[in-house]
């Protein structure tokens, strides 16, 4: 097996190892995940495709690199501060209390109109 069929295995284990990890994350690492990834590779692309024709003095093999950390680094840090924290979950109420008030609904309704039948029956 040569070495760049080697480095793609490798790639590809360091990649779905990775994906097993973010079943526990928040909202915000997610999206400071997903904002840095896409940012880098923008920026990465956009770094190399300038230095190519532009004739920067520092090679493609510098600037790709700077570009993917530099967009990377400026989005995900603004996608952290920028993405809220998720409200608090509500606190659960106790069921007694509801079944409670619903018992002496449905006993005061019952009373009101057997007592409604009985004044209805002497008239």
């Amino acid at each position: 097996m040569d070495n760049q069929k080697l480095l793609a295995w490798i790639v590809l284990g360091i990649f779905l190892n990775g994906c097993g990890m973010t079943d526990r994350w928040t909202r915000r690492e997610t999206v400071t995940a997903a904002a840095a990834a896409t940012c880098g590779i923008i920026g990465g692309n956009v770094s190399g495709w300038v230095n190519h024709h532009n004739g920067h003095p520092l090679n493609e093999g510098k600037a790709i690199p700077a570009g993917f950390f530099g967009s990377a680094l400026l989005c995900g840090g603004l996608a952290y501060l920028l993405t809220p924290e998720p409200p608090p979950p509500p606190t659960a109420t106790t069921t007694t209390t509801s079944s409670t008030a619903s018992t002496e609904t449905e006993t005061g309704s019952a009373t009101s109109s057997s007592t409604t039948a009985t004044s209805s029956s002497r008239a």
